[in-house]
């Protein structure tokens, strides 16, 4: 029996925030995350979700997948 490590997988990207008064802000925007995904289910939901957004500029998507550790 093979173990598979399951993480959550994060997809996100920087916007700037225009101010009147003040400089311009950038914001960390969570796109989607999905949990309980394995490293290859995580690769195989990013290329999902930039062919399903295909207006958005893949270099800007960040994808993030962090695992799960039990104690």
């Amino acid at each position: 029996m093979e173990a598979f490590t399951y993480g959550t997988l994060t997809l996100s990207m920087v916007v700037t925030v225009p101010q009147l008064n003040h400089r311009s802000k950038t914001k960390h925007v969570t796109l989607a995350r999905y949990h309980s995904v394995s490293k290859d289910q995580a690769i195989e939901l990013k290329e999902k979700f930039l062919h399903s957004n295909d207006e958005m500029i893949p270099d800007f998507v960040m994808a993030k997948w962090e695992f799960r550790e039990y104690l």
